[in-house]
């Protein structure tokens, strides 16, 4: 039997965060003597969505259960601890926990959970997603539910949308976090000591630093209780960056989650018609104008057989600003992004940008010029949770149980 807890919008403005809880939650579990099915999931959400909380994640907790009774009181341990945890005034918090007593296995639940679930991901992950479907869900879970908590709060729709997450390709993070007495402190992680690991542990881990900005990209900046996270494809090379890394300061934990960071599973392949606000498409047509903005931005009208979008590379893209200001009208493009509206009309926010084609170079004009074919990314700074970093290919990936442990030993808040 499978108890599976779905967590969203532990974070606030000023302090928690949802991966925190939930790794305070499963060192309770584990104490209390239940067993992970998996690593906790780590799934991020939409990243276009204005309502998105700080980190956009919401985490999902597979432990075993000898009975329904026994899910019941896993229920009440994290109904108490959300009551302690969750200090958000406007209760934005939810929880859910779903008991599927014909699982033993992870296949099990992947195979026996309400397809609903899966649902809900898919277009959690890529669109703008009613709460109405998340409740719709809710109730149609109602004979599995062991307990929820976050009613009319949209963190439902994080919780329920982690329970079904598709990995069919996925990555791990391994998060260390703060003590409490730290917090409010800056972070002391040492810079050199991150490119040791980095060049120590590629292609296995991505994401550590950005060489052409010179920024530790492991670390948050604000005032929550991560210290760093490493990421990559296996567990057991995410655990050597405890001994690599510098911190500064003693974690008080450490938990390792699977992921759907770094999969590209935001985006999807649309005609322009098709795109909505809060959508991530991808959409390839040619480009018709480009022009300047105020900043240092770019703005070029992409155009295929069904219509046009305003496609914005902002300074942040770096080389992408640069790239487009030297195509020609016509030149065919494929750009992935967030579609936003603007003053009345969408906006694609590209992240990425390919260039598939070229109009023929005319008379006197340099052929280097034009020499543009291939794809660009931003730098990793600009990066964020679900692009493919450069030279990781989404691909599938067989889900395998946990061969190193899931979470530190101790815990020491």
């Amino acid at each position: 039997m499978i108890a599976a807890i779905g967590l969203d919008s532990f974070d606030t403005a000023f302090a928690g965060c949802t991966t925190h809880f939930a790794s305070i939650i499963l060192h309770q579990a584990l104490r209390e003597g239940y067993e992970p099915v998996d690593y906790p999931w780590l799934i991020r959400l939409n990243p276009a969505v204005p309502w998105k909380t700080r980190g956009n994640g919401a985490v999902a907790l597979l432990l075993h259960v000898d009975s329904r009774s026994d899910a019941e009181r896993l229920a009440q341990l994290v109904r108490k601890a959300s009551r302690l945890y969750a200090t958000a005034p406007e209760g934005k918090a939810a929880y859910v926990i779903l008991v599927l007593e014909d699982a033993e296995r992870l296949e099990d639940y992947m195979e026996h959970r309400p397809r609903c679930l899966e649902r809900l991901y898919l277009r959690a992950v890529h669109e703008s997603v009613p709460l109405r479907l998340a409740e719709k869900c809710l109730r149609e879970t109602a004979t599995l539910t062991a307990g929820y908590g976050g009613a009319g709060s949209r963190g439902l729709v994080g919780s329920l949308a982690a329970l079904g997450a598709v990995l069919s390709d996925y990555t791990f993070e391994l998060l260390a976090y703060r003590r409490l007495k730290n917090w409010a402190k800056p972070r002391r992680i040492d810079e050199e000591s991150v490119i040791e690991y980095d060049l120590k542990t590629r292609p296995y881990t991505f994401m550590n630093y950005d060489y052409e900005e010179g920024r530790v990209l492991i670390a948050p900046h604000g005032y929550d209780p991560v210290l760093y996270g490493v990421r990559g494809e296996r567990p057991d090379i995410l655990l050597k960056a405890l001994d690599t890394i510098e911190a500064g300061e003693e974690p008080s934990h450490w938990t390792i989650f699977r992921s759907n960071q770094a999969t590209g599973a935001h985006l999807r392949r649309k005609p322009v018609a098709r795109v909505r606000p809060y959508d991530n498409p991808v959409v390839e047509g040619r480009i018709e104008d480009v022009k300047r903005l105020p900043g240092g931005h770019v703005l070029a009208r992409i155009c295929d057989e069904t219509g046009c979008i305003d496609t914005a590379f902002y300074r942040e893209t770096g080389r992408l600003r640069r790239i487009v200001l030297r195509l020609p009208s016509g030149s065919l493009v494929e750009a992935g992004g967030q579609a936003k509206p603007h003053r009345g009309r969408l906006t694609l926010n590209a992240e990425y940008l390919c260039v598939r084609e070229t109009p023929p170079v005319e008379a006197g004009c340099r052929a280097a010029e034009y020499k543009l074919l291939g794809c660009y990314t931003p730098p990793l700074s600009s990066y964020h949770h679900l692009m493919p970093p450069p030279g990781r290919a989404p691909g599938e990936r067989r889900l395998e149980p946990p061969r190193t442990p899931v979470a530190s030993p101790r815990i020491n808040l």
